[in-house]
């Protein structure tokens, strides 16, 4: 009951005062002008970027097939490599680990496709793991 009450109040003010709601006008109405390239004002020179830093490899007696990433396995000292083609290995984070030490933990690589913008591109462990 008390909601007809509502709906009836609700559309008896709408009613007289609705026509003279208007809302704001919205969006342009033309189109600003713009140059392009920064409206035409480039730099004089590139930014610098610093060249103090350098890569090394961290195992480089490890080998794997287009790697997607490495993660930390929770709760131990291993860390955890999945390839694109759906195979995901751990290993022990030392420097010295080898081929031969790393374990297959999964193969999704019959059902997993590895090429183009597709496969197994990111794994995530429980929070609970």
């Amino acid at each position: 009951m008390l909601r007809h009450f509502i709906l009836a109040l609700l559309l008896t003010i709408f009613a007289f005062y609705g026509e003279t709601c208007h809302a704001q006008a919205y969006g342009l109405n033309t189109r600003p002008t713009v140059a392009p390239y920064l409206n035409g004002i480039m730099p004089a020179q590139p930014p610098v970027i610093g060249t103090d830093w350098t890569t090394v490899v961290a195992f480089p007696n490890l080998t794997f097939l287009n790697p997607m990433g490495v993660l930390p396995m929770p709760g131990t000292t291993k860390l955890v490599v999945w390839e694109r083609e759906g195979r995901i290995y751990h290993f022990e984070n030392t420097p010295g680990v080898t081929n031969v030490q790393r374990t297959l933990v999964v193969d999704f690589s019959l059902v997993c496709q590895g090429w183009d913008d597709s496969g197994l591109l990111g794994i995530a462990f429980h929070p609970q793991f």
